[in-house]
């Protein structure tokens, strides 16, 4: 890695920066503003009058002055409070407490320089012209909602709702889905829009910890690097705002949801918390298809956090602790599968120990270690009145483990493989308010991450396919060999000038990325074993295994023996913004603007000349940076000046960064460094099977007979043109309060049109053969063209693609009776060409549903599409003794299944890819593709009752009955609905001077009450169910009726039961 450039252009731009210190005035990223306007007694503006508000929490100062109109701001506040504001003219002051802020919006506090107090107010102190206000503020829903620097989709969660409603998992996921626009129950994680989860920017006190590289689709389901743990824990979390269409130019990196968490701050005053939670067995329901119990198993999480002075108003910490200890247990239906005796699970065990001396693992029960510890310490430092700092890092490491099935497959303990992580995140910011109209917020921040698979054992990757099923073991494929080393340094500096009604935004983001990746499949080689000839010459698949004599084999080898290959690739960032926050009117704000990012890349792969004259005009070392221009603009109207009703929206560009793995796959897809070799045992033209060529040694591959086939080198380049994603969202809406209980009514569409998508081509297809006569599909003469090459995947763009959501809501914030409640609707599409929800250029190419040509940019329905959810949300405090704080919360999701494509299982357009390829759904029991289906070997039924059963499943399926006599389209079908209903419960107990709380945590409730309630079930487990396998020698197709009904896939079957966590919090 070259550190010393990385460090090198930050200082640079560090001392740019600090050199001329600019001047501003609004509310940052990561902090509040307050604002308002003072009068006389007849209610005339006063120009000149000195403001001073003072966090009475932590002593904090702020100054300000009038100006025309007697309007008053005093920019980058501390989020919370309270605040005690004062304005002072002619002899006469007025003074109001209790005022709260919220992240990232300007609280409005109006004083009237009279003795006389506002009716809603409650004078409490008058002396001599001087009077004091105190305002008993229980919440800031209201405020926030009708904020005039709210524009676009966003949501805003605080303590209280972090507090109050249920999690089992402590993760951002489960108060991201509080937003109506995100779905967090589909298969890819926390989906904003209908946008890729992976898409998602997440932001801690303004540091960036989104995966860049773009692995991640956990980490909270948010996109978070730290795939293996939460990125954070909840208990340094002060509270965040899920923004979807923020016109803020300063929020960028994002085509899903802006994720801006801050952390809770020191004050004056020591405050601590000690809890556990934890869940075992006895705390999960049996209600799911499998129906079996739960394996022994544990899920325990403890943490502690204190704050307080270090030097009284002056210098403040806060501190974080959180560790999680659990094992968890592997359920799948195994019932087919055969344990024991001749070629079963357990004589296959057997041979691997006696035989290649290697324990692959038992038949029995298997579980997920999970381990994590997360740290935080955060100083705030109050330098001078209107100059404060604050230092914040975060570590996390953990270990999680994946890999393993039992199900479909039955996997043993080998295949499993761990993944440790570790996360280190410090962000310097300083907020400067140089004078009543000029101040500053600057900020720098550094991460790393490194992530590695760790095998269980090391061995080759064995699969041995029996006729019961796939047993698998030795070391996962793909995490043989498996590092990513990820370094993130950023400096952000924003500067506001306030000129009358308007305040300048001007400011610069730079990001500095650094990927150290090494990704080498099959290293220890990769092996399959089937059964072979008949007779008196037959062998079993497990025979085959214990003589060494595999039918497959595939191993990857360096170019240069001895060596492993890593990709090192950087990426700069350059961004730069224009803002203009326009306050036409006391009751109108437009904010207008412009960002500019410029993406480098200082790095060139290498370089393959017999590409280069083989596709003339392309080049395995080109790659080219580019440029966004992304204008945008948003207003505020509160139509009556009375915050009842409400307009809101704007229009503009958002791009997001290009994720590391996939422009990367240039750099490590040149051909040049490593080459995969393949042998096939056994086929015409084939080396017979060869007993004793397999030894079991992954040190060692064996070499290929007769130096086997040396698989052409896949190629992934980037398009000459190729631009960083974007998107041109809008949004528009309305909120009223409505006139009875306390309700605000809230509609709102949101649009999103793609400008530059990410879509993949082969461009090495092999040329058109024929037309399909069954269906009218194209056909082609396999995936390489030119034989010196495999697939050469291009990554280009498409402006293909577009998504929009409408949701009404009705909201009762908390007015101080201890009910809140929310309940939204949100109705949904989404479409684009390919949804590159992997990792590889050629997965993301090759697992795209397809209808005919692979290379065509078909349009089609997202796997991201939020079709139908509904939201509802609601908790109720009571103290029914003084103190006794009884605290019930409440969490309901109903939304659309996933959405899935229909598949071969076979090769119907000929590109060399079998599962990619869209079925032909048949008119009926007439349809001449009856002609082409055949029995499955070995089975009692006729070709004609085989094409029968296909079409008594077409029948019972609405998707593909609205389609017979054409192609199934892609992501076409539905999965059944999902109810789920969550519960909380809080009993806090005073205790002197501390208090407990008991806690109790209730996910899935419905199935509580009854078994077959708030299950997921999906037609496969990765959206792709393929009912009929096509013959690619015979090309006579036979129904086998996979994935034809819904059910409760392995991977959802504990998330389909009920589960109930406990815990305890001590507190002071």
């Amino acid at each position: 890695m070259r550190k010393s450039v990385l460090t090198l252009f930050v200082l640079l731009l560090l001392a740019a920066l600090f050199a001329h210190p600019a001047r501003l005035c609004a509310q940052g990223v990561t902090s509040s503003a307050l604002g308002g306007v003072v009068t006389d007694a007849s209610g005339q503006p006063v120009v000149g009058a000195e403001i001073s508000a003072v966090d009475t929490s932590s002593g904090t100062r702020y100054t300000g002055v009038t100006r025309a109109g007697g309007r008053w701001d005093i920019p980058n506040v501390r989020t919370g409070g309270p605040f005690r504001i004062t304005a002072s003219a002619n002899g006469q002051s007025k003074t109001r407490s209790g005022i709260f802020t919220t992240l990232m919006q300007t609280a409005e506090v109006n004083l009237q320089l009279s003795a006389g107090a506002a009716p809603t107010e409650t004078t409490v102190t008058t002396t001599e012209g001087a009077t004091t206000e105190r305002v008993v503020v229980s919440g800031t829903a209201v405020e926030d909602l009708y904020s005039s620097d709210r524009t676009g989709t966003s949501t805003y969660v605080d303590r209280k709702e972090i507090n109050n409603l249920p999690t089992i998992t402590r993760s951002l996921n489960d108060y991201i889905r509080l937003t109506p626009q995100i779905s967090t129950l589909a298969r890819q994680g926390a989906s904003a829009a209908g946008q890729n989860n992976r898409s998602n920017n997440i932001q801690v006190d303004g540091a960036t910890i989104s995966d860049a590289f773009g692995l991640a689709t956990t980490g909270g389901g948010t996109g978070a690097p730290t795939e293996s743990a939460e990125p954070i824990s909840l208990d340094a979390i002060d509270q965040f705002r899920v923004n979807i269409a923020p016109f803020d130019v300063r929020e960028s990196n994002f085509a899903g949801a802006s994720i801006n968490a801050i952390t809770r701050s020191g004050s004056n005053t020591f405050h601590g918390s000690v809890y556990g939670v934890g869940r075992n067995e006895d705390l999960v329901g049996e209600g799911s298809r499998i129906r079996m119990p739960v394996a022994a198993f544990h899920d325990y999480t403890w943490g502690a956090r204190l704050d307080g002075p270090v030097f009284k108003d002056v210098l403040f910490f806060f501190v974080s602790y959180e560790q999680k200890r659990a094992l968890i247990p592997i359920i799948g239906d195994t019932s087919k599968f055969v344990l024991t005796g001749p070629n079963s699970v357990g004589d296959i065990i057997s041979i691997t120990n006696s035989t290649y001396h290697f324990d692959p693992g038992g038949s029995g029960q298997e579980s997920t270690i999970i381990e994590d510890n997360k740290f935080l310490m955060k100083f705030d430092w109050n330098v001078l009145p209107g100059h404060h700092a604050s230092i914040t890092y975060n570590h996390v490491e953990g270990t999680n483990q994946f890999g393993l099935f039992r199900g479909t497959t039955f996997d043993l303990k080998s295949r499993q493989y761990s993944k440790p992580i570790e996360f280190d995140s410090m962000t310097l910011q300083i907020f400067d308010t140089w004078n009543s109209n000029f101040s500053t917020e600057s900020r720098v921040v550094f991460n790393n991450t490194s992530a590695e698979r760790v095998p269980n054992g090391i061995f080759p990757s064995v699969v041995v396919h029996e006729t019961y099923g796939d047993v698998r073991f030795g070391s996962e494929q793909f995490s043989q060999e498996n590092f990513l080393n990820q370094e993130q340094i950023e400096a952000t500096i924003n500067a506001t000038y306030t000129l009358g009604n308007h305040e300048f935004l001007l400011g610069t983001q730079n990001e500095f990325l650094a990927f150290e990746n090494k990704f080498l499949r099959d290293f220890f080689g990769a092996f399959d074993f089937r059964a072979t000839g008949s007779g008196a010459t037959a062998f079993t698949a497990t025979q085959n295994y214990q003589r060494g004599a595999p039918s497959n084999y595939s191993v990857t080898i360096p170019t240069v023996p001895g060596t492993i290959p890593i990709t090192e690739v950087r990426l700069f960032d350059f961004s730069g913004y224009l803002q203009d926050k326009w306050k036409i009117r006391p009751n109108l704000v437009l904010t207008a603007g412009i960002r500019i990012d410029t993406h480098v890349y200082p790095d060139d792969p290498f370089f393959n000349p017999q590409f280069a004259a083989d596709f003339p005009g392309r080049s395995t070392a080109d790659i080219e940076g580019d440029v966004i221009y992304s204008p945008r603009i948003g207003f505020n109207w509160d139509v009556f000046d009375n915050k009842k009703t409400q307009v809101r929206g704007g229009t503009g560009i958002f791009g997001t960064r290009t994720l590391g793995v996939l422009y990367t796959n240039q750099y490590g897809g040149t051909g040049v460094d490593f080459k995969r070799v393949t042998q096939n045992f056994g086929g015409t033209g084939q080396p017979a099977l060869t007993p004793g060529f397999f030894k079991g040694d992954p040190r060692n591959p064996p070499p290929p007979i007769g130096g086997g086939t040396a698989v052409v080198p896949e190629i992934d380049i980037n398009d000459k043109d190729f631009e960083t994603p974007s998107n041109w969202r809008s949004s528009l809406a309305l909120d009223q309060k409505l006139p009875f209980w306390n309700l605000i009514a809230t509609v709102e569409g949101l649009y999103t049109k793609t400008l530059k998508a990410v879509t993949e081509k082969n461009i090495n297809l092999g040329n058109f053969v024929r037309t399909r006569t069954e269906d009218g599909r194209p056909v082609f003469g396999g995936l390489n063209r030119d034989k010196s090459f495999g697939s050469v995947i291009l990554l280009d763009n498409t402006n293909s693609g577009y998504s929009y959501n409408l949701t009404g809501q009705i909201e009762r914030p908390d007015p101080g009776d201890g009910w809140y409640g929310k309940f939204a609707y949100t109705f949904g599409r989404a479409y684009d060409v390919n949804s590159t929800s992997s990792s590889q250029a050629s997965s993301n190419f090759g697992f795209n549903p397809v209808a005919g040509n692979p290379n065509l940019d078909v349009l089609s329905i997202s796997d991201f599409e939020l079709r139908h959810r509904f939201l509802g949300v609601l908790t109720y405090t009571h103290a029914f003794w003084k103190g006794w704080d009884t605290t019930i919360g409440a969490v309901y999701e109903g939304a659309s299944g996933h959405p899935y494509s229909v598949l071969y299982n076979g090769d119907a357009n000929g590109d060399g890819l079998f599962s990619n390829d869209l079925i032909y759904v048949p008119t009926g029991p007439n349809d001449p593709i009856g002609a082409l289906f055949r029995a499955p070997t070995g089975s009692t039924q006729t070709n004609a009752q085989n094409f029968a059963a296909y079409n008594d499943y077409i029948d019972h399926n609405e998707f593909l009955r609205k389609h017979r006599g054409g192609i199934a389209p892609r992501n076409g079908g539905r999965d059944p609905w999902i109810n789920r209903l969550d519960l909380s419960f809080r009993q806090r107990i005073p205790v002197k001077w501390v208090w407990a709380e008991l806690t109790a945590d209730i996910l899935n409730f419905t199935n509580l009450l009854d078994d077959n309630w708030g299950q997921i079930k999906r037609f496969s487990t990765f959206a792709t169910p393929q009912p009929v396998t096509l013959n690619s020698t015979t090309q006579f197709y036979t129904y086998t009726g996979t994935g034809a009904k819904a059910i409760v896939q392995s991977d959802q079957d504990l998330d389909s039961r009920w589960k109930v966590q406990l815990g305890i919090r001590i507190s002071f």
